[in-house]
């Protein structure tokens, strides 16, 4: 009986645990969405972004265990892909490799 009530507990934790990760994701999305005033034209773009999002944010994490004193966090970026911000980046610097 007790082994059967510590699977029940150890199989409804792990079930949390599973769905826990994308509520808090969704949560945090949508303050994102709130705060930086974010658009999408669809709904496949909201859930690209989404995705987009929550591998950014699996970046802070890792980030942040890597290097405990840098400070990390969500700006008007969090929804673009490395590509989108090397492209904003590199934007202003063509100019500056024409002069050249």
């Amino acid at each position: 009986l007790i082994i059967t009530a510590l699977a029940a507990v150890a199989i409804g934790l792990f079930m949390v645990s599973s769905e826990h990760p994308d509520s808090v994701a969704l949560n945090d999305f949508s303050r994102f969405v709130q705060d930086f005033g974010a658009s999408y034209d669809s709904d496949d773009e909201y859930m690209f972004r989404l995705e987009v999002f929550k591998r950014n944010m699996a970046t802070i994490e890792e980030l942040s265990a890597r290097h405990p004193l840098a400070t990390f966090g969500v700006n008007k970026f969090a929804d673009r892909t490395q590509e989108e911000k090397d492209a904003l980046v590199n934007r202003g610097n063509t100019r500056r490799s024409q002069n050249k």
